[in-house]
């Protein structure tokens, strides 16, 4: 289906995937889907600091209902850029992309693909899964690279900014023994932005 412009619409259940401006949202479990092309008016002043200049825009906008008072309910999406028309979306293949864990603690997804592992822990905290073992001793976000190879890049950040250093230890299917890795979080200007470290074999047991 197409949408019109200056719609309001409803998918309880059915819609599979969305394309809009060349981003492609996957829906990889039902969900009740609202979305909306209407004109939206008002001003960057409603909602924090800016210029109370009245502005009227057409405004894309898709959410997921979730009911009255849910608890402990799950949803879950993928967002892929750069998905020119419907053929690129139909033929993309997102069995590479694999929710590895979903709990209160610890999000985690791995793109087979391109041997990319991301994880968020929202604690200090375990995340093992298929051989891969990453503990840490305070809330982060992870990305590690090629995570099945002898040579992991990883990157890590700190996104309350308020830790100046998180120790990590990996156990990595192609790494022997278990590597401790003190990161030290960037200071400044720079703080809360990530900081990049080399896993290998040259890494601290």
């Amino acid at each position: 289906s197409t949408i019109a412009a200056g719609t309001s619409n409803s998918f309880n259940e059915t819609a599979d995937w969305v394309l809009h401006d060349s981003i492609a949202y996957l829906f990889k479990q039902p969900a009740k889907l609202m979305l909306s092309t209407q004109t939206q008016n008002g001003s960057w002043s409603d909602i924090g600091n800016g210029s109370s200049d009245a502005l009227s825009e057409d405004v894309f906008k898709m959410w997921i209902d979730h009911g009255v008072n849910p608890s402990n309910n799950t949803y879950e999406y993928v967002i892929v850029p750069n998905i020119s028309n419907v053929a690129a979306m139909q033929s993309y293949n997102q069995n590479n992309i694999v929710v590895m864990e979903n709990t209160t603690s610890i999000q985690a997804v791995a793109h087979t693909g391109l041997d990319i592992l991301k994880i968020v822990f929202y604690a200090p905290g375990t995340y093992d899964k298929n051989g891969v073992k990453v503990e840490v001793d305070k809330a982060c976000q992870l990305i590690l690279k090629g995570y099945s190879t002898n040579e992991v890049a990883m990157s890590i950040s700190d996104p309350k900014y308020s830790q100046n250093q998180i120790n990590v230890y990996f156990d990595l299917p192609s790494i022997p023994f278990t590597r401790h890795i003190t990161a030290a979080m960037p200071t400044g200007v720079y703080r809360g932005s990530s900081a990049q470290i080399v896993i290998d074999e040259n890494s601290p047991i």
